[in-house]
Parts: C-alpha cells; structure tokens; sequence
C-alpha cells in the first residue's frame, strides 16, 4: 500500500487505467481494498468519472455500488464533486478525453448507470448532511444538477447539518461555475417553485406560457365570482360559497383557494419562481443582532447603514458564523481564514498584528482580545495539534429561532 493505505489499484481506477486495474485484480488485488477513512478504488473511480473501471469493478469484480466511505459518502455523493476537467470528459473514460470548460454534461451517463444498479439511491445524506445536490452544487456541475432534479426530484429544499442549502455551498465556492449553479437552484430548483408549481398543477419545468395557461384554468375554478351568485342567500350558501370557492390539485388533494393560485402564479411570474433558500447564519444583520442580544443588548431591525457598530463587532458577527458551520466541535484556527474566505467572500480576514510572541499563538490571542466575549480558544489536545475556535453561546438553534421571529433568515444575502 501506498500514501494513506493506498494500493496500486486505487491509483489505477482513479486514472482510468482499465487494462491495469484488469491485470492487478488478476494478480490477487482486492478489488475492495479499503484506505484512509475507509475509500475504495470503486470510489475513486466514481470520483474520477471512469465509467470503464466502475463498471467493471461492479460487473466482474462484485463490489458493491452502494458502499461508503468512512463520511458515508456513497459514489452518488462522490461524482458530484468530480473535477471540472473531468466531468466534462468524453470518451469511454480511459482517462485521456478531458475537457475544462462546461458544465459537467460528461457525468451523466456515469450518473444513469449507478442509477441502474440495485440498492443505489440519489436521495441519501451523508454525515455532515450533505446530499448529492449539495455536492454538485460543490463540484459547480449545473448539469448534474439539473439531473438530478428532472430524473431523481431532487430539490433544493433542505439544509445540511450546518444549515446550508446547496445553494449555499455553491456561493461559498465563489466561480462563475458555481454562480451558474447558485442561481439554477434558487431560480428553478427551489422547494418554493415546486410548491407553486404543484399549486397549479404544473411541473417544476414549466415554461411561462405554461404557467399562465394553468393559472387560467386554475382560477377559472376558484375565482370567488363563480360561487358568489344565485343561492348564496340560500341558508346553506354561506357553506356552499365557502366549499365552492377550493378546489383540490395533485396526489395528496390539497384544498386551495383563489388568493393561494393566485399568489403562486405572481411568484412564478412576477418573482420568476426564485427561492429564498440561504443559511441565516450569513446575514450579517442577524449575526450582529443575534451577538448584541447575547451580549446584553437588544437591537432589532439594525442595518449596517444606520448602527454605531465597529469593526470589532462586525468581526465578531462574521466569525460566530464561520463557526456555527461546525457546530458544538468548533474549527481548528489553521482552517480559519480558507472556511471565512467561503463563507464571507468579499470581506477579506483581518490582518493579524504580531504581538511579540510566537507566530503560531497570535491568532488566538487576536481572537481571544477582540472576540473573547464570544468565542472560547480551546488549547490543542496534542503538542503538534492546533487550537481550536468554539462560539461561546451562539448555536445554530439560535440563529434558526431568530430568523424565524424575525423573518429574516432565508431572505437575506451575503454583506
């Protein structure tokens, strides 16, 4: 074995290399050999977008499809998150065709042969809650993404376990790629359109003549006019009126009424269908009154334009969010800057002024003089280990509980 408990066939399936991986499984190899937190050449195969190698490890070799890694990431996880050049790849995956421009096309028949094979489901969460439309929106493949929504109905309407939707994750990774992808998921696949959508009795495909068609027939229905005449000075026409003016649409029957169609046909229509779906922990506004309430304070509906709020709390704010997406365990500080860069973009990390002493403690005695009040330095458990960054009393319970009260949360964007 190699680096990280490696064997020659991991590095010849992540390569593509059919004929070597044929010859080492026909010398002994284990076609399921396990390395570092528990992947397999099947894995790395998936990852790498070499349908050749996975079909024959599936095929010839009888390796499980649905198997995972020590994350519980399966291959529908892993093909998310392919490299740009390769899933854009062409060919029969030997390796060789790659492409770095577009938008992972090169996946889908990858994606349609796992989805053929027993026991492999597109609809499971791995550990950090992450499903496979979180990782294409990670791997930016817009369409994968548009895949797995128009085949497995995958939508984006659900958060990790650090309460990022996959739009999210699409904004951290901050390229045009992913831009794309941010906006597919907010515009078309959000679980807001779909609930629009099933409202008029509609697909969440649905072009904007379709939708104004169904809205017609929809509101024919239940337009109060259609009810308000006649018996209504019947005794019973109260009831009658009440009754007449809902109709049910789609498998589970759900009663709607006219101002219900009506509002979904202006948020297809006047709101293009766009979802609100952002973790709350990443509105600035919240987060500073979030940590001014923990404080002892109490603002509410502060804006950055009109608040005495320094640079000091800005900071503060910003890095409980940073925290929160790693909950209770809090972040190691070497992780710090890269995890603020996605999460903040365009608020660059403070520079660090040296304090005389060690160069590998001044980031925590930073954080511990202008965030102490907020943030816990917990000491490396190992001389070789690194400290780590925990929120003293934020939680994302918290966060979720202010967004709701204050309606702020999947509404708000990045500052």
């Amino acid at each position: 074995a190699w680096w990280g408990g490696r064997t020659p066939l991991h590095y010849a399936c992540r390569n593509g290399s059919l004929a070597a991986a044929r010859l080492l499984v026909s010398l002994g190899a284990g076609p399921d050999a396990r390395a570092k937190h528990g992947v397999t050449p099947f894995q790395l195969a998936a990852w790498q977008n070499r349908e050749g190698c996975v079909r024959f490890l599936v095929e010839e070799c009888g390796v499980d499809p649905s198997q995972t890694n020590d994350f519980d990431c399966g291959a529908v996880h892993w093909i998310g998150i392919c490299p740009a050049g390769r899933a854009n790849g062409v060919g029969d995956g030997t390796g060789r065709e790659v492409a770095n421009d577009g938008d992972g096309g090169g996946l889908i028949p990858l994606a349609e042969y796992l989805a053929s094979l027993p026991c492999v489901s597109f609809s499971t969460k791995q550990r950090q809650g992450h499903t496979p439309l979180h990782k294409a929106a990670w791997g930016g493949h817009l369409s994968l993404l548009r895949h797995l929504r128009d085949v497995h109905g995958l939508l984006d309407d659900c958060t990790d376990d650090a309460g990022n939707y996959a739009a999210d994750l699409a904004d951290m990774a901050s390229t045009e790629r992913h831009r794309r992808c941010a906006k597919f998921l907010r515009e078309e696949c959000s679980g807001a359109r779909a609930r629009s959508c099933a409202i008029l009795g509609i697909a969440v495909t649905a072009g904007t003549e379709e939708v104004r068609r169904a809205y017609l027939k929809r509101a024919r229905e239940v337009h109060p006019d259609r009810w308000n005449g006649g018996s209504a000075s019947d005794r019973g026409g109260e009831e009658k009126n009440d009754t007449g003016r809902k109709a049910t649409t789609g498998a589970n029957r759900e009663v709607h009424d006219f101002d219900t169609v009506r509002r979904a046909y202006e948020h297809l229509t006047l709101e293009d269908g766009v979802g609100k779906q952002r973790n709350p922990a990443h509105s600035i506004h919240l987060m500073l009154e979030l940590n001014s309430t923990q404080s002892g304070g109490a603002v509410d509906g502060i804006t950055l334009e009109n608040s005495s709020f320094q640079d000091n709390d800005l900071f503060k704010a910003r890095l409980v969010a940073v925290l929160l997406e790693y909950g209770s365990k809090g972040l190691e500080l070497c992780n710090l800057r890269k995890k603020w860069c996605q999460v903040w973009p365009d608020e660059p990390f403070p520079d660090v002024p040296s304090d005389g002493g060690r160069k590998k403690g001044s980031l925590a005695r930073y954080i511990e003089k202008i965030a102490g009040d907020t943030v816990e330095i917990i000491p490396p458990e190992k001389p070789t280990g690194s400290a780590r960054a925990v929120p003293r009393k934020a939680t994302r319970e918290e966060v979720e509980k202010r967004a709701r009260r204050t309606d702020a949360g999947p509404s708000v964007i990045h500052n």
